[in-house]
């Protein structure tokens, strides 16, 4: 296809963003130029981004009952707001999108590798013992 349609705005092949940005959208004062292409060109330049929330707890004991109560059905938010010595566990462990890299090593080969929705088997890292949740 030789356009992307987003948010019911037709925009030309990515690749006009970054060559020529108000060819791709209807000119420079456009408004989804200016909404959109800061947008799309930082996801062009770093590439796919996930969300993930996580729970990090300080024992490899502590996370081992954690995974298995959530696997159980607990509801994760609740036990980021309980036990998470991150301050993401008051937004439920949110960590919002991020790239490759952005992470601890060990976090991001883990959030990179889990499907939505999935839980992550303990994660260790130099913080603690993490358990993880891909959102989107």
């Amino acid at each position: 296809s030789d356009h992307v349609v987003l948010n019911g705005t037709t925009f030309r092949h990515a690749r006009a963003l970054d060559k020529d940005p108000s060819s791709a959208c209807g000119g420079e004062d456009s408004p989804a130029l200016r909404v959109q292409t800061p947008r799309m060109s930082s996801w062009f330049k770093s590439g796919p981004k996930v969300r993930c929330s996580h729970i990090l707890v300080q024992s490899q004991s502590e996370a081992d009952e954690l995974l298995a109560r959530l696997k159980s059905g607990s509801d994760f938010a609740g036990e980021a707001k309980k036990l998470s010595k991150c301050p993401s566990g008051q937004n439920g462990g949110d960590l919002g999108h991020f790239g490759r890299g952005k992470m601890v090593k060990e976090f991001d080969a883990v959030a990179f590798d889990l499907e939505v929705g999935e839980l992550s088997d303990v994660v260790k890292t130099s913080f603690g013992y993490h358990v993880l949740q891909r959102t989107d």
